[in-house]
């Protein structure tokens, strides 16, 4: 993530994991992920992270 950070200043992440750990998703959100969404995954909720970051 930090090596397309660095080419793509403009990059959004989401981060989809089966593991939940409050320290992990912490450090994701500190180097810059959008959104975290947990599996298993929910159509819902992926399909309007994806549409919040397009608009």
């Amino acid at each position: 993530m930090e090596t397309v950070k660095k080419t793509k200043a403009n990059a959004t992440f989401i981060m989809i994991s089966g593991v939940y750990c409050n320290e992990i998703v912490f450090q994701a959100y500190a180097k810059g992920i959008e959104f975290y969404i947990k599996k298993p995954i929910n159509v819902v909720e992926l399909t309007s992270s994806i549409t919040r970051i397009l608009i």
